[in-house]
């Protein structure tokens, strides 16, 4: 998976010193600060920031014996600007841009499907995980052969408590999508390329067709050899992971190449699903690409739930 960037965000008490961050000798012995959430990348204590989240019209409220005071406010926003220098140390980089051609040769597999379901549970030390069940598939590409396809993702929300991954991509109930599968129940985020291994499907009244989009909602007009063609409308977001580099730039240094590029000339509507699936299927077959079990986990019990394969079913269906 690479290095990437996950934000924690947690409630936060604060606890004093602050008469040594002001100097002014104040001895407070607790003074609790209404910010809801603390912003962390994870393995990087010295990389928190603070976020104000609508605290209502709480205030800075002091422990036993102690009255509210200019110098006390003056620290709080003193701890607050030292805390988001801190985060502004964490660097970041570019995700590697995939072509076509990376998505086939790195996926497991290649499934058609509708989302009915999107839930976040804890699983192994707390960690907060999301689960996504696909219904109605079409295996495009693998071996797989259930009525049903759940994907874990790392991140997720849950009564307020939220742990973000950078560059991950989102689900809601009734997405039609293409997926590029990829060591799901063990990857981070199981999809080649994470978001560029994501493609919806939308409905085109016009014509009575499904057509497809990118994961940023730009339309795809055609391939060109390895390539995507892109017709904008949606500027592609960039997919920032924790490391070294920066946006623009591959893992390795080298300048990442423009994978999704605008068809200036082209005045055609979106492919259609039909379309996009031949154009994979005989790129599949031209370099001889054989497809692979493809994984789904268990969405119970509550604990941490491991892979469940279905290469075992007989028979398997493969394309």
């Amino acid at each position: 998976q690479g290095s990437y960037c996950c934000v924690q965000k947690r409630k936060l008490l604060v606890r004093p010193l602050f008469g040594k961050l002001t100097g002014k000798g104040t001895t407070l012995t607790g003074v609790e600060i209404p910010m809801r959430y603390l912003f962390e990348i994870l393995g990087r204590p010295d990389s928190a920031g603070l976020t104000i989240a609508s605290a209502g019209g709480a205030a800075l409220s002091s422990g036993p014996g102690a009255g509210m005071s200019q110098s006390v406010i003056v620290s709080a926003l003193w701890l607050m600007v030292l805390v988001l220098l801190n985060a502004a140390q964490a660097q970041s980089t570019a995700r590697p841009k995939k072509s076509l051609d990376d998505l086939l040769a790195e996926s497991d597999g290649i499934v058609v499907g509708t989302v009915s379901d999107v839930k976040a549970r804890y699983v192994k030390d707390r960690e907060i995980h999301t689960f996504v069940t696909l219904i109605d598939l079409e295996i495009v590409h693998g071996r797989y052969d259930a009525p049903r396809l759940i994907l874990q993702l790392k991140g997720g929300e849950i009564d307020g408590d939220v742990l973000e991954i950078q560059g991950s991509p989102r689900f809601t109930p009734k997405d039609r999508v293409i997926l590029f599968l990829k060591d799901n129940g063990h990857a981070i985020v199981p999809l080649v390329g994470w978001a560029q291994g994501v493609f919806r499907v939308f409905y085109d009244e016009k014509t009575g067709t499904e057509r497809v989009k990118d994961h940023e909602g730009n339309q795809v007009v055609g391939v060109e050899g390895e390539e995507l063609l892109i017709r904008g409308g949606h500027s592609a977001k960039a997919e920032i992971v924790g490391g070294r580099g920066s946006a623009g730039k591959t893992d390795d240094g080298s300048p990442s190449e423009q994978v999704l590029r605008q068809n200036p000339s082209s005045k055609s509507d979106a492919m259609t699903l039909r379309d996009f699936l031949n154009v994979i299927t005989r790129k599949l077959k031209a370099k001889g690409l054989k497809g692979k079990p493809i994984t789904s986990v268990k969405p119970e019990p509550p604990g941490y739930p491991g892979p469940e394969s279905t290469s075992d079913v007989p028979p398997p269906r493969s394309q």
